[in-house]
Order: structure tokens, then C-alpha cells, then sequence
């Protein structure tokens, strides 16, 4: 969902790592394509229905197939306990 957030915003490479020969892009692009690949994988109305379903993260991780550290991620920005 990372990647599709970068084409969805249409991001553009800014560099290539001559180490690895990957594309780098700005900070500030890095950072908005977490956010909405964080919404695109979890959106706020699926985390509320989870949690109203009493899941754990664990669950909410397999239910999304992502990790629990995404889950985490999402129900802070969001303000879910």
C-alpha cells in the first residue's frame, strides 16, 4: 500500500542509492505515502468495526494482513485505545 500511496500522490524519484540502485525520495513524500498506506490497508471505519468486534491487534493484524506494529500505527493516529 506504501508504493500505491506514491502513485497515488504522484511522488517522484528525486534520486537513485548507487549502492542498491533504488530510487530515493524525499522525506516528506516518505512520510505522506506511510500515512496513506496506513489508510489504505486499515481504514478508520474497518479499525472502529474491529475494535467494536472486541479483535485484538493480533487479530486486526491477520484480519488486514499487516503487521502489529501498522495496527498500532493506525489506532494512534486515529485516537482508538
Amino acid at each position: 500500500m506504501h508504493e500505491f500511496a506514491h502513485i497515488i500522490l504522484k511522488h517522484k524519484m528525486v534520486s537513485r542509492e548507487p549502492k542498491t540502485g533504488l530510487f530515493q525520495r524525499r522525506q516528506q513524500d516518505e512520510d505522506e505515502a506511510v500515512y496513506l498506506g496506513g489508510c489504505l490497508q486499515i481504514p478508520r471505519r474497518g479499525l472502529l468495526w474491529a475494535k467494536q468486534k472486541k479483535m485484538n491487534i493480533s487479530q486486526i493484524a491477520l484480519h488486514y494482513k499487516a503487521s502489529e506494529e501498522m495496527v498500532k500505527f493506525r489506532s494512534n493516529v486515529i485516537g482508538i485505545k
